[in-house]
């Protein structure tokens, strides 16, 4: 079986979860005995592939949809709807769709055409979890019958990850709370920093700062509890180190789908506090979580400080998430890849 994985052309020019997931996924599939790769339409003919698989139904991506399906090749999709799709916002935007095309004398399609049409192409749709799947359900009129729920998975290097290695490189010796992410308003590590700071704490940031965002970042410098290490590679021991040395890990960004990092932070043994706007089930009723409002300090002060202190078993809170290892997540994706082709 030879699989194109696919997305929008600038993908790879930053590094974030999705490039992460995507990444994972041939991983694991090329360990299954899988021929998985990216396509490059620079240099691989589309007839060479048995099937394609698209990651998101943004920035375009509806191109790509129409193209495998003009050469009559089975495409499968990860959409990634984000969770304030529902039913009211769907009719809102179809309507809004019959009017744009017309008065832009049928040129222009709006981002909803664009998105359900990749979800109509496909011939089937991973769903992170059940609320995406009720968001493309509710928000596209598609039939739950073509959608799979398949969870983020997490790579092995984040199970029993010491927290020495962290420490010793970066000189942090103080209890510290963690959030991994880009450095963005969305990402919302301004409000970590604070609450981490009514607690005592240290705050370590690792991602990626575009630069029309560096004054956010220096922003969240100036609270003075801020430790910004800056980006670090999925595979690096640094940063499953991070993750295991931390008291909590903190996201609470505006909106999230099925955040990764969340993921890899409980196998690395360490609690999680995440934003409540999210489509993430896999971990809803896990322990060693807890969901807070994004536009509150004091909630994620409160659910912080739930945590801290209270010697979270690690072990139990890396087993919680034991079956989200990639290996199971690329049985399942495997399992609708022949579903499709046969």
């Amino acid at each position: 079986m030879k699989v194109g994985i696919i997305s929008y052309p600038m993908l790879f020019q930053r590094s974030g979860g999705l490039q992460i997931q995507i990444k994972n996924t041939i991983s694991a599939l090329r360990q299954k005995g899988v021929d998985a790769s990216i396509f490059d339409p620079n240099i691989d003919v589309a007839n060479d592939f048995d099937i394609f698989h698209l990651f998101s139904v943004a920035n375009g991506n509806y191109k790509i949809a129409e193209y495998i399906d003009s050469i009559n090749k089975p495409l499968v999709c990860s959409p990634l709807v984000p969770p304030y799709w529902d039913s009211f916002l769907g009719i809102k935007a179809r309507l809004l769709e019959r009017i744009v095309f017309p008065l832009c004398k049928y040129a222009i399609h709006t981002e909803y055409y664009q998105m359900e049409y990749c979800l109509k192409k496909a011939k089937a749709l991973f769903a992170l979890s059940e609320n995406e799947k009720k968001s493309i359900v509710r928000g596209f009129c598609i039939s739950e019958s073509k959608i799979i729920t398949v969870p983020n998975g997490v790579s092995d290097i984040f199970f029993g990850a010491n927290d020495f290695l962290f420490r010793e490189h970066y000189g942090i010796a103080k209890p510290y709370v963690l959030q991994v992410s880009s450095i963005t308003p969305h990402k919302n590590p301004l409000a970590t920093a604070k609450a981490a700071r009514e607690l005592g704490l240290e705050f370590v940031l690792v991602g990626h700062v575009s630069p029309h965002d560096r004054g956010y970042l220096d922003k969240v410098l100036d609270i003075g509890n801020v430790h910004y290490i800056g980006p670090l590679d999925n595979v690096d021991p640094l940063l499953s180190s991070a993750y295991a040395g931390a008291e909590v890990f903190c996201l609470p960004s505006v909106a999230e789908v099925s955040p990764l990092v969340t993921i890899e932070a409980l196998a690395s043994g360490t609690p999680v506090v995440m934003t409540r706007n999210n489509s993430m089930d896999s971990v809803s009723d896990n322990e060693f979580v807890f969901e807070v409002n994004p536009e509150s300090i004091d909630d994620i002060r409160l659910a912080m400080g739930r945590f801290v202190g209270l010697n979270v078993d690690s072990h139990q809170c890396a087993c919680s998430v034991k079956h989200l290892k990639w290996n199971n997540v690329a049985d399942l994706i495997l399992q609708v890849y022949g579903k499709v082709l046969s």
